[in-house]
């Protein structure tokens, strides 16, 4: 009601309960969602093009943007990249982990296979 983004209470769940108790409070939102009626509008900006780069900013200071390019614009790094393409890359903190932690399973497995 106070038009808190859900995704900033899981984040806040995420650091003080760790990212187990996230699944289940992702469905407590979701409830809380639909039984009060609220908007899940995410919307920064009524041009969709201005909106996302602001979320595309947000997740860059959130260290969580691998890789942003708009459309309209030539990125010299990846010049295969057309300028009519729009490309947008994240990863969230929870992907992250999981990520992480399916690296560590394959480099054991490495590991194993090696000796």
């Amino acid at each position: 009601m106070q038009g808190i983004e859900h995704h900033k209470i899981l984040e806040r769940v995420r650091e003080t309960s760790g990212r187990n108790r996230t699944s289940m409070m992702e469905k407590d939102i979701e409830y809380i969602i639909a039984a009060y009626g609220l908007s899940v509008n995410q919307s920064r900006h009524s041009d969709d093009s201005t909106s996302v780069r602001l979320i595309a900013q947000d997740m860059k200071d959130a260290g969580e943007l691998l890789y942003f390019k708009d459309q309209g614009e030539l990125d010299p790094q990846n010049t295969e990249i057309p300028s009519e393409e729009f490309v947008l890359a994240f990863m969230k903190e929870g992907q992250r982990l999981m990520f992480s932690e399916q690296l560590k399973n394959t480099e054991k497995l490495q590991i194993y296979l090696l000796v």
